[in-house]
């Protein structure tokens, strides 16, 4: 687990998967789905560049795990 900060200076929580990796906020979770070395890159890049909010409302909410729980698929 590591402690990240996001674009507007938000501690996050960061894990790698063996599938991504999860991205942790407060109560909200973003899992991003990723297969590739390259595609872990950009998504590392994403989360620099990116605030979570923002990566949070573009990833697709998963009501079967709850409300605060999203999904983003990088390609």
């Amino acid at each position: 687990m590591l402690k990240l900060k996001d674009k507007n200076g938000s501690l996050m929580t960061y894990r790698e998967t063996p599938s991504g990796a999860i991205l942790m906020k407060g109560k909200r979770e973003l899992y991003l789905s990723f297969k590739s070395v390259n595609q872990g890159k950009k998504a590392r890049e994403l989360i620099a560049t990116t605030s979570f909010n923002k990566l949070f409302n573009k990833g697709r909410k998963v009501r079967i795990m709850g409300p605060n729980v999203a999904a983003l698929k990088i390609n």
